[in-house]
């Protein structure tokens, strides 16, 4: 099967706490552009990516979107639900792939009997207000060359992939921009090439030259690469 641990709160949990909430963890498969949470909705699972990528995103009010934070194999989605508020942003699948989800009340049972799952909890919670801070602050300071070869080079990182399989719609989307800048801006960046629904990355050296320092920030903050298989 594949290894909880595989996500980094998972790994950080000692053996006990990590044993408590195991017989309640199951596994799911997520399909990009699947829809998790609408705005005020229920909150049912807390959600612990291995392979996906998790979006919460906020509605412009104008027909676009932007994604204030992406969680991954380094974090959780779904704490809210744990204090019995309802979900306060749109949240859906960025890139497809496996996670571990367990039941809200499973959950709660857990953390009374647990201070480190409280602690986990916490770390998750903070992770995701930075990247929401670090990603406001991109947004308003950086042009859209830049946010897009952050975005490129992000999720290069994340996929270990040269081939990204995505739309321009889906990064105006991801950038909360108009697709006519994403297209327009692609003409004005070196070291990709364009595909229908495809984007291969040639040369990450131009990519880097293009993208904001928030990227190389992004790169201090990442958990430590995986030690442990992917399969138990």
């Amino acid at each position: 099967m594949v290894n909880p641990r595989c996500n980094a709160l998972m790994r950080q949990l000692p053996e006990s706490d990590y044993q408590l909430i195991l017989p309640h963890l199951h596994l799911v498969s997520l399909l990009a552009g699947q829809t998790i949470y609408s705005p005020g909705d229920r909150i049912e699972h807390v959600r612990l990516p291995i392979s996906t990528q998790i979006a919460l995103s906020r509605d412009l009010g104008d027909g676009t979107r932007i994604d204030v934070a992406l969680v991954g194999a380094s974090g959780m989605v779904g704490m809210r639900g744990l204090f019995g508020g309802r979900c306060e942003h749109g949240v859906h699948v960025a890139v497809s792939g496996l996670a571990y989800q367990i039941s809200v009340p499973e959950m709660l049972a857990a953390l009374h009997r647990s201070i480190s799952l409280h602690q986990m909890c916490l770390r998750a919670y903070d992770r995701v207000i930075q990247t929401v801070s670090d990603e406001m602050a991109c947004s308003h300071f950086h042009c859209i060359k830049q946010r897009l070869a952050r975005w490129l080079l992000s999720r290069q990182d994340q996929l270990g992939s040269d081939l990204i399989e995505v739309t321009h719609q889906g990064i105006a989307d991801a950038l909360g921009v108009r697709r006519e800048a994403i297209s327009n801006t692609f003409t004005r960046l070196q070291g990709i090439r364009l595909g229908r629904g495809y984007i291969e990355l040639l040369d990450r050296g131009m990519l880097e030259a293009h993208a904001c320092r928030c990227y190389f920030e992004q790169q201090k903050k990442q958990p430590q690469q995986l030690l442990l298989p992917l399969h138990d």
